[in-house]
Protein backbone atom coordinates (compact mmCIF):
# COMPACT_ATOMS: atom_id res chain seq x y z
CA UNK A 1 0.00 0.00 0.00
CA UNK A 2 2.93 2.35 0.50
CA UNK A 3 3.93 2.11 -3.18
CA UNK A 4 0.32 2.75 -4.08
CA UNK A 5 0.18 5.81 -1.84
CA UNK A 6 3.34 7.14 -3.52
CA UNK A 7 1.86 6.67 -7.00
CA UNK A 8 -1.36 8.34 -5.85
CA UNK A 9 0.61 11.33 -4.53
CA UNK A 10 2.47 11.59 -7.85
CA UNK A 11 -0.85 11.44 -9.70
CA UNK A 12 -2.36 14.04 -7.41
CA UNK A 13 0.46 16.48 -8.26
CA UNK A 14 -0.30 16.30 -11.98
CA UNK A 15 -2.77 18.47 -13.86
CA UNK A 16 -2.48 16.43 -17.06
CA UNK A 17 -5.08 13.61 -17.15
CA UNK A 18 -2.82 11.28 -19.12
CA UNK A 19 -0.07 11.60 -16.52
CA UNK A 20 -2.58 11.06 -13.72
CA UNK A 21 -3.86 7.91 -15.46
CA UNK A 22 -0.29 6.70 -15.91
CA UNK A 23 0.43 6.81 -12.17
CA UNK A 24 -2.95 5.38 -11.17
CA UNK A 25 -2.57 2.57 -13.70
CA UNK A 26 0.87 1.81 -12.19
CA UNK A 27 -0.68 1.75 -8.70
CA UNK A 28 -3.69 -0.44 -9.48
CA UNK A 29 -1.97 -3.83 -10.01
CA UNK A 30 0.26 -3.21 -6.99
CA UNK A 31 -2.66 -2.56 -4.63
CA UNK A 32 -4.65 -5.42 -6.18
CA UNK A 33 -1.75 -7.79 -5.42
CA UNK A 34 -1.43 -6.38 -1.91
CA UNK A 35 -5.13 -7.01 -1.31
CA UNK A 36 -4.76 -10.64 -2.43
CA UNK A 37 -1.77 -11.06 -0.10
CA UNK A 38 -3.37 -9.42 2.95
CA UNK A 39 -7.07 -8.69 2.72
CA UNK A 40 -7.19 -7.92 6.45
CA UNK A 41 -4.93 -4.87 6.27
CA UNK A 42 -6.93 -1.70 6.85
CA UNK A 43 -4.44 0.42 4.89
CA UNK A 44 -4.51 -1.98 1.94
CA UNK A 45 -8.31 -1.85 1.84
CA UNK A 46 -8.17 1.93 2.22
CA UNK A 47 -5.72 2.43 -0.65
CA UNK A 48 -7.59 -0.01 -2.89
CA UNK A 49 -10.72 2.12 -2.36
CA UNK A 50 -8.78 5.31 -3.11
CA UNK A 51 -7.17 3.96 -6.28
CA UNK A 52 -10.33 2.36 -7.66
CA UNK A 53 -12.16 5.64 -6.97
CA UNK A 54 -9.54 7.76 -8.70
CA UNK A 55 -9.42 5.28 -11.59
CA UNK A 56 -13.17 5.71 -12.05
CA UNK A 57 -12.93 9.50 -11.96
CA UNK A 58 -10.27 9.48 -14.66
CA UNK A 59 -12.15 7.05 -16.90
CA UNK A 60 -15.43 8.99 -16.99
CA UNK A 61 -18.88 9.15 -15.44
CA UNK A 62 -20.03 5.61 -16.19
CA UNK A 63 -16.84 4.05 -14.79
CA UNK A 64 -16.93 6.36 -11.78
CA UNK A 65 -20.42 5.12 -10.95
CA UNK A 66 -19.48 1.48 -11.60
CA UNK A 67 -16.46 1.79 -9.31
CA UNK A 68 -18.39 3.63 -6.59
CA UNK A 69 -19.74 0.40 -5.10
CA UNK A 70 -16.23 -1.02 -4.76
CA UNK A 71 -14.97 2.22 -3.22
CA UNK A 72 -17.67 1.97 -0.58
CA UNK A 73 -17.13 -1.75 0.02
CA UNK A 74 -13.37 -1.53 0.54
CA UNK A 75 -13.50 1.70 2.47
CA UNK A 76 -16.07 0.28 4.90
CA UNK A 77 -13.85 -2.80 5.26
CA UNK A 78 -10.90 -0.51 6.10
CA UNK A 79 -13.03 1.27 8.73
CA UNK A 80 -14.14 -2.07 10.15
CA UNK A 81 -10.47 -3.06 10.51
CA UNK A 82 -9.34 0.32 11.92
CA UNK A 83 -12.16 2.63 12.95
CA UNK A 84 -9.75 5.35 14.08
CA UNK A 85 -7.94 5.95 10.79
CA UNK A 86 -9.03 9.39 9.65
CA UNK A 87 -8.10 8.71 6.01
CA UNK A 88 -10.77 6.03 5.56
CA UNK A 89 -13.35 8.08 7.45
CA UNK A 90 -12.57 10.99 5.16
CA UNK A 91 -12.89 8.85 2.01
CA UNK A 92 -16.34 7.66 3.15
CA UNK A 93 -17.31 11.27 3.78
CA UNK A 94 -16.19 12.16 0.27
CA UNK A 95 -18.07 9.14 -1.11
CA UNK A 96 -21.34 10.29 0.49
CA UNK A 97 -20.74 13.90 -0.54
CA UNK A 98 -20.04 12.95 -4.16
CA UNK A 99 -23.04 10.62 -4.39
CA UNK A 100 -25.34 13.22 -2.83
CA UNK A 101 -23.94 15.81 -5.26
CA UNK A 102 -24.48 13.78 -8.47
CA UNK A 103 -25.97 15.81 -11.30
CA UNK A 104 -29.20 14.84 -13.03
CA UNK A 105 -27.15 13.47 -15.94
CA UNK A 106 -25.00 11.34 -13.62
CA UNK A 107 -28.08 10.03 -11.80
CA UNK A 108 -29.62 9.09 -15.14
CA UNK A 109 -26.48 7.15 -16.07
CA UNK A 110 -26.45 5.51 -12.62
CA UNK A 111 -30.07 4.43 -13.10
CA UNK A 112 -29.21 2.95 -16.49
CA UNK A 113 -26.17 1.10 -15.09
CA UNK A 114 -27.85 -0.13 -11.90
CA UNK A 115 -31.45 -0.78 -10.99
CA UNK A 116 -30.67 1.06 -7.77
CA UNK A 117 -28.08 3.82 -8.06
CA UNK A 118 -25.76 4.40 -5.08
CA UNK A 119 -27.30 6.31 -2.19
CA UNK A 120 -25.45 8.88 -0.16
CA UNK A 121 -26.35 12.02 1.72
CA UNK A 122 -24.77 15.21 2.94
CA UNK A 123 -25.82 14.22 6.49
CA UNK A 124 -23.82 11.00 6.25
CA UNK A 125 -20.91 12.92 4.74
CA UNK A 126 -21.03 15.29 7.72
CA UNK A 127 -20.99 12.36 10.16
CA UNK A 128 -17.92 10.84 8.51
CA UNK A 129 -16.07 14.16 8.25
CA UNK A 130 -16.75 14.84 11.95
CA UNK A 131 -15.35 11.43 12.85
CA UNK A 132 -12.30 12.06 10.65
CA UNK A 133 -11.78 15.46 12.27
CA UNK A 134 -12.05 13.94 15.74
CA UNK A 135 -9.57 11.20 14.79
CA UNK A 136 -7.08 13.73 13.38
CA UNK A 137 -7.92 17.34 14.24
CA UNK A 138 -4.74 18.59 12.54
CA UNK A 139 -5.79 17.61 9.00
CA UNK A 140 -7.35 20.65 7.37
CA UNK A 141 -9.04 18.55 4.65
CA UNK A 142 -11.57 17.29 7.19
CA UNK A 143 -12.59 20.85 8.10
CA UNK A 144 -12.79 21.93 4.45
CA UNK A 145 -15.04 19.06 3.41
CA UNK A 146 -17.14 19.32 6.56
CA UNK A 147 -17.67 23.00 5.72
CA UNK A 148 -18.51 22.15 2.10
CA UNK A 149 -21.04 19.56 3.30
CA UNK A 150 -22.74 22.05 5.61
CA UNK A 151 -22.82 24.58 2.77
CA UNK A 152 -24.36 21.99 0.40
CA UNK A 153 -27.14 21.47 2.96
CA UNK A 154 -27.71 25.23 3.17
CA UNK A 155 -26.33 25.41 6.71
CA UNK A 156 -24.02 28.33 5.97
CA UNK A 157 -23.56 29.41 9.59
CA UNK A 158 -22.20 25.98 10.51
CA UNK A 159 -20.06 25.99 7.36
CA UNK A 160 -18.62 29.39 8.27
CA UNK A 161 -17.92 28.25 11.84
CA UNK A 162 -16.07 25.09 10.80
CA UNK A 163 -14.11 26.88 8.07
CA UNK A 164 -13.12 29.56 10.60
CA UNK A 165 -11.75 26.77 12.80
CA UNK A 166 -9.73 25.55 9.84
CA UNK A 167 -8.19 28.97 9.37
Amino acid sequence: WRYTRAYFELSDQESDNDKQKYFINKAFPIISDALRIDSLSSKTNHWYAVIIGKKGELEGTKQKILNSYEVKKYCLKAIELDSNYDGSLHVMGRWHYNVADLSWFERTIASAVYATPPKGSFDEAIDYFKKAKDANPKDIRHYLWLGKSYHAKGEDNKAKEILSQAM
